[in-house]
This record gives C-alpha cells, sequence and structure tokens, in this order.
C-alpha cells in the first residue's frame, strides 16, 4: 500500500474520510515509513526519522541505546502537543469547529 493506493491520488480503494481531508487541501506526499510497526507509529506521531524518536526497532527488543531505547525523546512533540501548542485547545475541539471534517463515515 502506498500513496497510489486511495482514490484521491488516482488509486482504485476508496477512503471517504481521507478524501474530504485531501479535498480540503492536506495531501501528505512524503512520509517515511519503516517495515515495523512501533517504528513506523513513531513517524506517524511525531513526524520525525523513527531513529531521531528512539524507535529503531520494535519496542519489545530495544537495546537502551540512544536511538533504539523505544521512548520518544520530550524534545521529540508529538502531532497532538503540537496542536494544542498552536491552538491552545485539544483536537477534539478542533475537530468541532471544523464542522466534523476529520470525523468518521
Amino acid at each position: 500500500m502506498g500513496f497510489g493506493t486511495f482514490d484521491f491520488f488516482g488509486g482504485l480503494v476508496r477512503a471517504p474520510a481521507m478524501r474530504r481531508i485531501a479535498d480540503a487541501g492536506v495531501r501528505f506526499t512524503n512520509f517515511h515509513t519503516t517495515a515495523l510497526c512501533s517504528p513506523t507509529r513513531s513517524c506517524l506521531m511525531t513526524g520525525r526519522n523513527a531513529t531521531s524518536s528512539g524507535m529503531a526497532c520494535v519496542t519489545e527488543i530495544t537495546n537502551g541505546f540512544p536511538d533504539s531505547n523505544g521512548r520518544i525523546p520530550m524534545e521529540n512533540a508529538d502531532i497532538a502537543q503540537v496542536l494544542v501548542d498552536v491552538s491552545g485547545q485539544p483536537f477534539a475541539d478542533l475537530e468541532k469547529q471544523a464542522g466534523g471534517a476529520f470525523m468518521r463515515d
């Protein structure tokens, strides 16, 4: 699965909720992914490379080294914290103000 999988990028897979977000102008086209779940999740949460978030491997086999300790450092804020810092309110409040644009079908 890649960017071209979804209908709003020309693919065959319908994703109505993601289409509404894309139609509103939000399209992510430069995302780093890994072959493992924990590192990819940390990339999604922080917008940073997995090793800079301490997730060079899955958390079950971390080794304690700085790039592989399984703990996202405080200086790597996650997207939820960035939204709160920028707007002064939690994501759920922003969602309501957007008219439920991010709500699922």
